[in-house]
């Protein structure tokens, strides 16, 4: 599947991140969509999930493979994103998500967001 953008040069995978989406993101995912690719700003459809706090589809995108450390025009990345949007609970559930994908088990108690 071709990373199809609309008008504004947004794809529908990063709509359905916006929106926490899940099943969207799934359905996306599942048919090729590009989990990294980016819009005009350089943001993937994770640091769209940062900007409302959508951790279900934050955590869907970060199994699929997303690049936590994508920075995009500005040179924020994920987590930099989450916290100008003032989503300080979804930062720290999203690092807890990151842990536990990374690990492959329940809770993890480093929160720096980097790749162990």
């Amino acid at each position: 599947m071709q990373a199809q953008a609309d008008d504004q040069g947004y794809q529908a995978l990063q709509w359905a991140a916006l929106n926490n989406r899940v099943a969207c993101c799934s359905f996306l995912l599942e048919r090729g969509a590009p989990v990294n690719a980016t819009d005009t700003s350089g943001q993937n459809a994770l640091h769209w999930a940062a900007v409302r706090g959508s951790l279900s589809a934050a955590e869907t995108l970060l199994r699929a493979g997303a690049d936590l450390t994508a920075q995009d025009c500005r040179g924020y990345t994920v987590r930099q994103q989450s916290l100008a949007s003032l989503h300080r609970n979804s930062t720290a559930a999203t690092d807890q998500a990151w842990c536990a994908i990374r690990q492959g088990r329940g809770r993890c108690h480093n929160h720096d967001w980097h790749v162990h």
